[in-house]
Parts: structure tokens; C-alpha cells; sequence
């Protein structure tokens, strides 16, 4: 998600600039010259291939940099907005699946929820940016991300659900329930069946846990499209970017942005 933030952007416009073989390539060629003509009082036409290559250099960096900059910054977002797009697909093919087989209602509606919300917010955007330009690249693929990672949270709550799907959590309660009843009974120690009770005890509360993670991860894809539906209703609302507003709609796509950063890595705990 960090390549989205115009300074990422910036500089892997330069990185790409630089790594450009014509500006490596003269570069070297620029370098060289220099140092021959330098060691052996080079002649007119070391000095002339010196300059040539150095002024190839530079003006190729610039014009990758300055000229170009739109159209390679532009290239970068969209190939990072394919390998979203890429990972959305092959998401969704089996997630619904999955999760009706778990019976994770709440998190089925999410799916589609999640869906109605980012083809919102593309339309709107459709409407309001022209598609060539680099801000609608970056606010499209902030949507993306905001899907992915949501779509990333589902995916933990289909693994903590399976992880604690061989927990019976009655039949424990009821196991505890029979062995309190012994330990009041009995009055001599009874390690073994205290070493039982532990060890049912420290079944519900990794039961508990799984099913807090769950619950949690799905309060997070809540936040996250109740912010799309805030930056989309924001977006409609603009008939023409002006200064003040592009301003504020920038700063509502870097929230959209750090809240998918933050969907991204809650994933993975």
C-alpha cells in the first residue's frame, strides 16, 4: 500500500528513471571518458564523447522524470492495480464457498456487501476523474486495496473457524460442570482430575480467543466500508475538483489508504 503515497510514487518514478539502461549505459560511457581524459590528457574527441554521454545521461533521467513523469507514475500504479485485481479474482472464486460451508453468515453478507460498496465508489469515480488521469488511477486502486484486504480479514475468519471447529464447547462446559461436582465430593487431592479441569479450561479459552479474533477482524471490514461509503458520498458530492476540494479528497483517499494498509496487516496476525 505504501507505493500509493505520492512520495512512494515519486520515487520509484526516479528509481525506474535512473535504472533506465540509456541512462546507465552513458552513464558509464560519461564516467569512463571522464576518468580517461582525465589520466591521459585526453584529446578533443575523448572529452567531446565525455560530454555527449553525460548530456545523454542527464537529459534522458529528466525527460523520464520530469516529461514522462505522469505516464510512468501512471504504469506503476496500474501494474500494482493488476496484481490486486489478479488477487481479488482468485480470492472470491472458493471464499463464498468456504464460508457458507463454516456458516459464517455475518461474514457472507460482507462479500457482497463489500462488492455493492467498490462498484459505488468506481462509478462515482467514473463521473468525476477522467480514467487517464493519475489520480484516478491512485484512488481506484486505494479502493482496490481497501476490497483485498477485506476480503484478506474473511480469509482469517475461515481459518480461525476451522482451526477451533473440533472444540465442543457444550460438551467441555458440561465436562467442567460433572468434574466440579466431583472435586466437591471428594476431599482427598486429586491431581489428575485438577490437571483435567486445566486442560478443558485451556480449551474454551483458545475457543474464546479464535472467536474474538473473528470478531474482531469483521468490526474491522465494518470501519473499512463505512469509510468507502464516506469517501464515495464525499466524491459524488464534487461536480469539479477545485484546489480546497482535491485537497480534501486527497486526504480522505490517504485515510482509505492507511485503512487498508492497516486491513492488510491485521490479516496476517
Amino acid at each position: 500500500m505504501d507505493i500509493l503515497s505520492p512520495q512512494a510514487i515519486k520515487n520509484q518514478v526516479i528509481s525506474n528513471s535512473i535504472q533506465h539502461p540509456i541512462v546507465i549505459y552513458s552513464g558509464v560511457v560519461g564516467v569512463i571518458g571522464a576518468v580517461y581524459s582525465l589520466l591521459f590528457s585526453g584529446e578533443l574527441l575523448s572529452w567531446g564523447i565525455t560530454i555527449a554521454a553525460t548530456a545523454l545521461c542527464f537529459s534522458k533521467l529528466l525527460w523520464g522524470y520530469k516529461v514522462n513523469y505522469n505516464s510512468h507514475a501512471k504504469a506503476i500504479v496500474e501494474k500494482y492495480h493488476r496484481s490486486l485485481l489478479q488477487q481479488r479474482e482468485q480470492t472470491l472464486v472458493d471464499l463464498k464457498q468456504e464460508l457458507s460451508q463454516i456458516k459464517q453468515q455475518d461474514a457472507l453478507k460482507q462479500v457482497d456487501q463489500l462488492g455493492l460498496k467498490f462498484n459505488a465508489f468506481q462509478q462515482v469515480l467514473d463521473r468525476v476523474l477522467n480514467k487517464d488521469e493519475l489520480a484516478y488511477s491512485r484512488y481506484i486502486t486505494m479502493a482496490e486495496a481497501v476490497f483485498v484486504g477485506a476480503l484478506d480479514n474473511l480469509q482469517a475468519v475461515i481459518v480461525n473457524t476451522k482451526a477451533v471447529s473440533g472444540i465442543d464447547i457444550d460438551y467441555i462446559q458440561q465436562q467442567l460442570s460433572d468434574l466440579s461436582c466431583q472435586l466437591t465430593q471428594i476431599t482427598s487431592p486429586q491431581i489428575l482430575l485438577e490437571q483435567k479441569i486445566d486442560a478443558l479450561q485451556h480449551r474454551i479459552v483458545i475457543y474464546k480467543d479464535a472467536h474474538q479474533h473473528i470478531t474482531t477482524v469483521l468490526i474491522e471490514n465494518e470501519q473499512a466500508m463505512t469509510e468507502l461509503d464516506r469517501v464515495t458520498t464525499q466524491l459524488s458530492q464534487i461536480s469539479l475538483l477545485s484546489s480546497q476540494q482535491g485537497m480534501e479528497l486527497e486526504t480522505a483517499m490517504e485515510e482509505l489508504r492507511l485503512l487498508a494498509q492497516r486491513a492488510q496487516k491485521y490479516s496476517t496476525r
